[in-house]
């Protein structure tokens, strides 16, 4: 709906609808509901950050025994259900490793080198694989690794598979190619990035490019790409064994670090859609690992910036240790975290753009809509310090010196 700041309530009173935009917010993701141990980790997130999967340790009862049995196993979440195991058991153990954009579609593997395709009640099964890279955020297009070949999949909408493309076929019959680990995919599917011997690689309608830093390079291994596929973000080790995170254009021949900070060794672990946030891990010369992020800026990527210690609104006693995954409009960020020294993982999502709300009435998934019921109905609270409530189609205008301490606001309008 077009809104536009015209109109406004005058005479309005309304208890508690403070709201400020542009807070950081950090969600503990909880656990599974049998679990006997802490142990969650996101791997990979939604286009809007509201579906999160990742691996953890379920607990089923063991009759025979009389005590519970623990199983790794993927999960999904999101904030209406709260964290759903895709196994029931030690036998059905799937791990999540990769989620299309809408959230709809996981892809993973069975305890069996297996993939699976899970939609809601629907899973489909293709035997003979054992890695899944990635999918594209259309969740037409899959790629991933298995028996002796990388392979390269198209995926139908009812998750059957139309075709399975051998990668090396692909690219050349040569043995060359037949080490080439797809990691990463354009959201349309149609650029794949891997890593092939010591070098990164890019194909693109047919056509190979490689890249990599250092002829003495151990590794050059893409992690992720924006959208329209025309940044690459991984990890090198070099020579002495030390991580470097980078970025590739996946045209030239030479993948650039980015900015070390003060860490001796990063990562870069995924990018946001447009390229203008990177998020990863810095190792410090402890061996220790924190989760930071890069941001463009004034044309050239600032950082490495510390998660956690840039005004985000932590949880109480929670620490976040790792960033794993954004979300394609930049969002939300999550990965794993603890209370405590030496405490379990716990699964995080950070809201980098939060909707802090101090009414009655929670914000909705969207983290700009709040349903006040029969009071206003649906307002958006997008634009503090206006409200915009749609059943009157009208602004109320909100500064928060015009909130009492009771929480109450009145004012007469223009």
């Amino acid at each position: 709906m077009m809104k536009q700041k015209r109109a406004v309530i005058a005479g309005l009173f309304v208890s508690g609808m403070l709201c400020t935009h542009g807070e950081q917010i950090v969600e503990d993701l909880g656990n599974f509901p049998n679990s006997q141990i802490t142990q969650v980790v996101p791997i990979a997130v939604s286009d809007d950050g509201s579906v999160v999967v990742g691996n953890g340790v379920d607990s089923v009862f063991n009759d025979n025994t009389n005590q519970y049995d623990n199983f790794e196993t993927g999960f999904r979440w999101e904030k209406s259900t709260g964290m759903v195991g895709l196994g029931n058991s030690p036998s059905e153990a799937w791990k999540a490793q990769a989620v299309s954009g809408d959230g709809q579609i996981i892809a993973g593997v069975t305890i069996a080198p297996t993939l699976y395709l899970n939609a809601g009640e629907t899973t489909r099964y293709i035997d003979g694989m054992g890695y899944v890279g990635a999918i594209s955020g259309d969740g037409t297009t899959l790629v991933g690794s298995g028996g002796p070949f990388p392979r390269h999949f198209l995926i139908l909408k009812n998750l059957s598979v139309e075709k399975i493309t051998d990668l090396k076929s692909t690219l050349s019959p040569d043995d060359p190619y037949n080490d080439a680990i797809p990691m990463a995919i354009s959201y349309q599917g149609n650029i794949i990035a891997g890593s092939m011997d010591t070098s990164a690689f890019r194909l693109k309608d047919e056509v190979m490019t490689t890249a990599r830093n250092d002829a003495s390079d151990l590794n050059t291994i893409p992690r992720a790409m924006n959208s329209e596929g025309s940044l690459i973000v991984g990890v090198r080790t070099t020579s002495g064994f030390l991580k470097r995170g980078f970025t590739w254009d996946g045209a030239s021949s030479n993948v650039s670090d980015l900015p070390l900070g003060t860490y001796n060794q990063t990562e870069a672990k995924d990018v946001s859609g447009d390229g203008s946030i990177i998020i990863g891990e810095g190792i410090d010369g402890f061996s220790r690992r924190f989760a930071i992020k890069w941001v463009w800026e004034q044309n050239a990527y600032q950082g490495p910036m510390l998660l956690g210690d840039d005004g985000t609104n932590t949880i109480s006693g929670f620490s976040i240790t790792s960033a794993n995954a954004i979300s394609r409009d930049g969002t939300v960020i999550v990965g794993t975290g603890s209370y405590g020294s030496g405490g379990s993982n716990m699964g995080y999502r950070l809201i980098l753009d939060a909707v802090v709300w101090s009414g009655l009435w929670e914000v909705a998934e969207d983290n700009v809509s709040v349903d006040t019921g029969k009071f206003l109905g649906w307002i958006d609270v997008s634009s503090p310090p206006w409200v915009f409530i749609y059943a009157l189609g009208k602004w109320a205008y909100l500064p928060e010196e015009f909130v009492s301490e009771a929480g109450g606001w009145a004012y007469l309008g223009q």
